[in-house]
């Protein structure tokens, strides 16, 4: 429904949680990381999940100014793990799709999506480095962030797409914890072109 660019994946990450947290309340904006009083701070992760891609992906949470609640055991999630982890506090729940995750015994997109959106939590995904840049959404993920200098070969950039509300939001934090992360016009200018390339790309023949 929208997205906008940033500066990397992990400073998506961190926007859209904030996102989550504050909505388009600019005091609360203004207000994070350390002063979360009256907000939703809390995200749950499965622990095989947290997972560390250059620095801690916890820490992306953190800097949001959100407390970090894993779910389940470093080789095992069930659906009960996340359903107990979700509160009254619970702000989203992140789910990282990468090669450094545990790849057995984790709850599936699907399922994950199915237990927060039961609570009215929404799902926050991390697929820095996919291929794909429409299936997680389709998949019931109401936000995605991707990096725009992996398999898109743009400048270093992140981006981040979803659910209109959502994604204002976490674009809103650029007022807040997000000023330090701001993107350049070049950046957002050459991601735009990597996207269009995209669209035309022969992706069949770049697999084989």
């Amino acid at each position: 429904e929208a997205g906008f660019i940033t500066a990397c994946c992990a400073s998506g990450i961190t926007m859209a949680i904030a996102g989550a947290m504050t909505g388009t309340n600019l005091l609360a904006i203004e207000r994070l990381p350390d002063d979360t009083e009256g907000l939703k701070s809390e995200v749950v992760i499965q622990l095989g999940h947290i997972v560390n891609y250059g620095a801690p992906i916890d820490q992306s949470i953190r800097v949001a100014g959100a407390k970090v609640i894993p779910a389940g055991t470093v080789s095992v999630t069930q659906d009960y793990h996340v359903r107990e982890a979700i509160n009254e506090r619970t702000a989203a729940a992140l789910y990282v799709v990468a090669h450094h995750t545990v790849q057995y015994g984790m709850l599936s997109l699907e399922e994950f999506c199915e237990i927060c959106h039961a609570r009215g939590v929404p799902v926050i995904v991390d697929a820095a480095s996919e291929y794909d840049l429409r299936s997680f959404l389709a998949r019931g993920a109401d936000i995605v962030v991707y990096s725009g200098h992996k398999f898109l070969s743009g400048p270093t950039s992140g981006i981040v797409t979803g659910r209109k509300d959502l994604v204002r939001a976490a674009y809103l934090q650029n007022r807040g914890v997000a000023r330090a992360m701001k993107v350049g016009k070049e950046s957002i200018a050459g991601t735009m072109a990597a996207l269009e390339a995209w669209e035309k790309r022969d992706h069949a023949g770049i697999r084989r």
